[in-house]
């Protein structure tokens, strides 16, 4: 059994001048002063309460409070918010049940309550928080080991529900650009299976030679549904100068960097050359399926289509997204027989494959979409 306690006490104070514009009067300056105060206390416990059977159970008491006050200036007006203060507190725990069929081979079942706490955004004077989000999470899987650990495979199925959602967002203005902030979707949801599979085939038989004897594959597949199960956004958009505000649902979207399907594979050949050291070549290879970097399926912020009297339009496929693509990387490293000094060589992207990492959508400030690129 185990009990424990945390404090955390951290204080933010910080100043944001964001050019808009050409010329002073286009300045705007943004600072807050923000404390936040955070304790939790927890016990949890294991028990064989049966041979093959083991409990194990843990709860946790989560407080926290945030205080925030923010000044917003330009050379013609200063704003200043008033002093916010939230106080949030949520009981979490696990509860897990573990069946051992043999010494080697075992299934668990666990339930888990998750919570982060809420977040001021530093965007605007006397914006609402976002709110804390739970998760309320089930899952059930398997290890085992056979013909003596030569043989490993793991997998595991889950589900995920949130509610509150926290995601980030970059809010794009037709005056003051875009800014990142993390908003609430109302409900969210995930759910999916792992599966890993390891392998040293000739470890430990009689009649290799124990020089080839460390060969090692591993592979790993992983898929993952996601959707907002209730999530509406305000967006803004300009015709003929002038600014319209738009509710836009993206329920029933995929939710960010959740690629439905990701496969991966690793072989590694240690080939022991006794006192000239140990030779080490080694193959990765990493397939990603589509991945969106927002809450739209990648197709940005809708605007207004010109002249067509307030026609909302989005834009091309994996605009802020990318579409699947495979890396392969190369290692070859040698190790002295004391251990004490190894030298590696590698090649990461073998095919120079030009991918995303991540997007957003700044097209109605300045008719831009931001792409950082691998």
């Amino acid at each position: 059994w185990e009990v424990g306690g945390y404090y955390l006490m951290e204080n933010i104070d910080a100043e944001i001048t964001q050019l808009v514009g050409s010329t002073l009067v286009d300045t705007i300056l943004r600072s807050f002063d923000q404390e936040m105060r955070s304790f939790a206390f927890y016990g949890g416990f294991g028990w064989d309460f049966l041979e093959n059977f083991t409990l194990d159970a843990g709860v946790r008491y989560n407080w926290e409070e945030k205080s925030f006050q923010m000044v917003q200036e330009t050379i013609l007006e200063k704003e200043i918010g008033n002093l916010e203060k939230s106080v949030w507190t949520a009981p979490t725990g696990l509860v897990s049940l573990t069946y051992r069929f043999t010494p080697d081979v075992s299934a668990y079942w666990k339930y888990t309550r998750g919570w982060k706490g809420g977040h001021y955004n530093a965007n605007r004077v006397n914006d609402p928080p976002a709110q804390p989000e739970t998760v309320d999470s089930v899952e059930a899987g398997f290890n085992g080991s056979w013909f003596d650990s030569r043989l490993r495979l793991s997998g595991a199925f889950f589900y995920y529900k949130y509610q509150n959602y926290q995601l980030f967002l970059f809010e794009s203005q037709p005056v003051g650009g875009p800014v990142l902030e993390i908003v609430n979707a109302n409900d969210a949801e995930q759910y999916g299976a792992e599966l890993e599979l390891q392998t040293v085939p000739l470890q430990d038989l009689s009649w290799v030679p124990e020089f080839w004897g460390d060969l090692a594959a591993t592979v790993r597949f992983g898929w993952l549904e996601s959707q907002f199960l209730d999530f509406t956004n305000e967006i803004f958009a300009i015709d003929n100068n002038a600014t319209y505000v738009y509710e836009v649902n993206y329920t029933g979207n995929r939710l960010p960097n959740a690629p439905r399907f990701k496969v991966s594979g690793s072989v590694e050949y240690p080939l022991n050359f006794g006192r000239y050291g140990t030779l080490v070549p080694r193959y990765d290879v990493d397939w990603t399926d589509d991945i969106f970097f927002d809450a739209t399926n990648g197709r940005g912020t809708p605007q207004i289509k010109p002249g067509s009297g307030g026609q909302l339009i989005s834009l091309p496929p994996y605009s802020v997204g990318q579409s699947g693509y495979v890396q392969h990387n190369l290692r070859l490293s040698w190790t002295n027989e004391e251990g004490n000094l190894s030298v590696a060589a590698w090649v990461r992207n073998l095919t120079d494959t030009r991918f995303k990492t991540s997007a957003f959508d700044a097209s109605i400030f300045a008719n831009l979409v931001i792409n950082f690129v691998g």
